[in-house]
């Protein structure tokens, strides 16, 4: 009957699941991925009325996004009967290696930060890189671990953040959309 077959419990060492608790997880999760589209579309739509630059409003979409779906999964977790504090030891050495693991990530997500509230680099930007004073392209485009540049003859340059921010860059728009560009040619003696 449905009953028993609801009630019929699995053994996973110590841990021991049943259908229902399965089950009742799935729909929590799938109720709480729903609900965090609707609150993103929610913030996006309240973001949209500030005067907060894109790359910020983006970056904070996405941060509030990963926090709601962490809680999600967590829940999720939780009603499918796991003790979460019985994570706390593994989700330690877990974050310990993954910190040795991510760090160029995370410095690349902490700088794409404050490349976005700081506005060092925004869309439309054209840049010089590594100070060689030669003219590298237009930001295309700040994201959390990149910024996309397209250089003039096309080709697209993904540099990570934190080598925007360590490295020499010359906004030439920054302050200012005008632009003067030096053109060096050459021209023969003998031309008439």
């Amino acid at each position: 009957n449905a009953h028993s077959i609801a009630s019929r419990k699995e053994h996973f060492g110590s841990f021991e699941v049943s259908i229902y608790k399965a089950f009742l997880s799935i729909v929590v999760l799938a109720g709480l991925i729903w609900l965090n589209k609707v609150l993103i579309e929610s913030v996006k739509k309240i973001l949209d009325t500030t005067h907060i630059n894109t790359n910020t409003k983006a970056l904070f979409v996405k941060f509030f996004s990963i926090i709601l779906l962490s809680i999600a999964c967590l829940l999720g977790l939780s009603y499918l009967g796991l003790d979460l504090q019985s994570l706390t030891i593994f989700g330690s050495a877990l974050v310990v290696g993954l910190g040795f693991g991510f760090q160029k990530l995370v410095s690349n997500i902490l700088s794409g930060i404050t490349i976005s509230f700081e506005e060092i680099v925004k869309e439309g930007d054209i840049i010089l890189i590594d100070d060689k004073r030669e003219l590298r392209g237009v930001v295309k485009s700040v994201n959390m671990r990149y910024v996309l540049v397209r250089e003039f003859d096309g080709k697209d340059i993904i540099i990570p953040n934190d080598t925007i921010l360590t490295s020499n860059i010359c906004n030439l728009t920054h302050s200012n959309n005008s632009l003067r560009i030096r053109l060096d040619f050459i021209i023969p003696f003998d031309i008439d």
